[in-house]
């Protein structure tokens, strides 16, 4: 993890980075204590109302600073217990990132104050959640089968029928990678990727795209040719002049069989 300084009025916190999701998941769990005037800063893809901290997995009472967009701090919790189950922190307004340090020390640190920190040039861009759906062209209903989406190389299978949605790393230029599998019913291939508006973003599988900072949720489409089940296959018009000329034989050789009785009998 990177560090990063943290000031707010008079007070100054070394703090640890976490802004990978792999990071922010774990956060100060197992962590047995950190230095006074220490902490850890989440930065996080864009403004939520809450967070949920497990204090089962704490070690340790910590106070929570909550920061905006703005660096404008918009809530202080503080004494958070630890082993006391799931503390939910939050403000209806948002934040975009939240400081937690030991718990006494932000005492002194108020809402509407401003907290300073710059943070690394190197730090990726924050995850967003990323949606893929597959459709058939024709008919835009979801496939029968499960297809594979690879995101920046990670796989995810997407269920018959539905939809995959995955917490992505943008790679260091902010763009990530798109590949659709070839797990596909025979005689449907792969047309283009569209956005929620069916707006064209790609024709090339695989792609890279490009992340929209801010944008929390991107929704992409991918467009197949088609048809998830090929209809039933049409009778030859010849087959059905064949049959009827079968049908209107018989009856011909039917009814001279039944005159051919009757005179017999006369």
């Amino acid at each position: 993890m990177s560090q990063v300084q943290v000031t707010i009025a008079a007070q100054v916190w070394d703090s640890k980075l976490a802004s990978l999701p792999a990071d922010i998941a774990k956060g100060l769990y197992g962590v047995q204590s950190i230095p006074d005037s220490t902490g850890m800063l989440f930065t996080l893809a864009s403004n939520v109302a809450t967070v949920n901290i497990d204090m089962n997995q704490m070690n340790f009472p910590i106070d929570a600073i909550l920061i905006d967009v703005n660096r404008i701090i918009v809530a202080v919790y503080h004494s958070i217990q630890n082993g006391n189950g799931i503390f939910t922190i939050g403000k209806p307004s948002g934040f975009s990132s939240y400081l937690l340090v030991n718990a006494g020390e932000a005492l002194s640190v108020n809402a509407g104050e401003t907290a300073a920190f710059t943070l690394p040039s190197s730090v990726p861009a924050p995850a967003t959640t990323f949606t893929v759906n597959v459709g058939a062209l024709d008919s835009v209903t979801l496939l029968s089968v499960a297809s594979v989406i690879v995101v920046n190389g990670v796989s995810n299978t997407i269920p018959a029928g539905g939809s995959v949605q995955t917490i992505i790393q943008p790679l260091t230029d902010g763009s990530f990678s798109v590949t659709l599998s070839d797990v596909l019913p025979t005689g449907v291939t792969f047309s283009k990727w569209i956005d929620s508006s069916g707006a064209t973003l790609s024709q090339s599988n695989p792609v890279t795209l490009t992340f929209v900072a801010g944008t929390q949720i991107m929704q992409i489409l991918a467009v197949l040719v088609g048809a998830s089940s090929a209809p039933p296959p049409s009778t030859p018009i010849s087959s059905i002049i064949d049959l009827n000329s079968i049908i209107n034989l018989m009856m011909t050789m039917m009814i001279m069989k039944v005159m051919t009785s009757g005179m017999a009998g006369m």
